[in-house]
């Protein structure tokens, strides 16, 4: 009844049989990749933390802010007066309001993601890649491709249902850089950046899907993805970036492998058994 019930609940799932899901974005992939049971704990059953992640919270409004100034950068507002705009939203953003109005300012437990400490990572953010020689790629009806959303066939059809299995998501931002198109993703850590930082996302899930939809959802290549990195302390954000290269090569056989993945999802859902991956949970 469960797996049932949740076809109506979420629309990625089938409504033929029963906890298959027939429209994967990288978390739900990578989750499946890692351990079926845990996807199946996460995805299907609906698991969540007992408090409010206060990391993913900061990553959100991260990437929230720096679209809203990309987005006014590209409507011809100069970058300062994009600046002090986005520095308010950021300031609104990070608190709430009581049944009287009163502003709550955001606390965290979390001494590397206060409120301030995200505000001047958002402004330094802006500063260091100001004199960046990138430019955000505008579509043919003049909107900014940030914060833009995918959905694509994967090419494999469910045999047990007859769906088409469909791949989906957002990119950051899609940038061009001496002639050549790439796909920004931002990242936070509290952790020292370095090569080793960046190689983690060679090969990485998300990245390769990335890169797959930026260059269907543009019909040109993409060289892959480019990683900016920060990294969060009390006294300072440390910027960084890293580049994670895709070849047709790559690609390719990161996309035949995930539909080898998600064929074994539907295996699962039809025997309503997701095996536990305990080497990795």
């Amino acid at each position: 009844e469960r797996l049932t019930e949740l076809a109506s609940i979420n629309q990625s799932f089938s409504a033929i049989v029963p906890g298959l899901q027939h429209a994967w974005d990288s978390t739900s992939l990578g989750l499946l990749k890692t351990c079926p049971y845990k996807y199946y704990l996460s995805m299907i059953e609906g698991w969540r933390p007992k408090r409010e992640s206060h990391h993913l919270t900061f990553g959100i409004l991260y990437h929230q802010c720096l679209e809203y100034f990309d987005r006014l950068v590209c409507q011809g507002l100069s970058r300062e007066d994009a600046t002090r705009a986005t520095v308010k939203k950021a300031l609104c953003e990070t608190g709430t309001r009581d049944a009287e109005g009163k502003f709550i300012p955001w606390q965290t437990d979390m001494t590397q993601k206060t409120r301030e400490i995200f505000v001047r990572t958002i402004v330094w953010h802006i500063e260091h890649y100001s004199s960046a020689e990138e430019q955000v790629v505008v579509n043919s009806q003049g909107k900014p491709l940030v914060e833009l959303s995918f959905r694509f066939e994967a090419g494999l059809t469910f045999s047990a249902s007859g769906e088409s299995v469909l791949l989906c998501g957002h990119l950051d931002k899609v940038v061009e850089i001496q002639g050549g198109l790439w796909i920004k993703d931002y990242k936070t850590t509290k952790n020292t950046i370095s090569s080793s930082y960046f190689a983690k996302y060679s090969p990485d899930n998300q990245m390769s899907m990335y890169s797959l939809a930026g260059q269907l959802v543009l019909s040109k290549p993409v060289s892959g993805v480019i990683v900016d990195a920060v990294q969060l302390a009390i006294g300072f954000s440390r910027f960084q970036s890293g580049f994670a290269h895709r070849t047709p090569g790559i690609i390719e056989e990161w996309l035949q492998d995930s539909k080898e993945w998600i064929k074994r999802a539907e295996t699962f859902a039809l025997s309503r058994w997701w095996p536990m991956n305990d080497t990795a949970c």
